[in-house]
């Protein structure tokens, strides 16, 4: 059986920027499931940014499914260099939300055997409409310095 392609970063976001000297911006990233806090059906302003760790043939071919159902099909070409990760960047790409659904992204490659780059459960949110709770909490810098006497 052909071994599973090597997958580096594997991000869902907002929007992905191309930069200079092999870097990106990411916008937005979604870590975990991606919760949807508007009413549905609603539209997703998404982007992918994956890097492949293999020596890849040239190509990719690329399948974007929803709940197992594939609804974007393409190919990705990469040119021949090695030591460094192939990058694959959707900049922004819409997709039309209706209910709770599995996103998923499989990559092929001649002498790979496909392999799920990512997948992420989309939902709604149980107050759609109301703004998320923050998870994130604070954090106060010591009044003292370190290695100061105590007080």
């Amino acid at each position: 059986m052909p071994k599973r392609l090597k997958i580096g970063n594997a991000i869902l976001c907002e929007h992905v920027v191309p930069g200079a000297n092999s870097k990106h911006s990411i916008i937005n990233m979604y870590s975990g499931d991606v919760i949807i806090w508007s009413a549905l059906p609603t539209t997703l302003m998404l982007g992918l940014y994956v890097e492949f760790l293999d020596q890849l043939p040239g190509s990719l071919d690329v399948t974007m499914r929803l709940d197992g159902q594939r609804f974007a099909n393409f190919k990705a070409e990469f040119p021949a260099v090695s030591g460094t990760p192939y990058v694959l960047a959707l900049p922004l790409f819409q997709l039309g939300i209706d209910r709770d659904l599995t996103f998923d992204v499989i990559a092929k490659a001649d002498g790979f055997a496909p392999t799920t780059v990512i997948s992420k459960r989309i939902t709604q949110g149980q107050n759609a409409g109301a703004p998320p709770i923050s998870t994130t909490g604070t954090w106060q810098a010591s009044q003292s310095s370190p290695g100061a006497p105590a007080s």
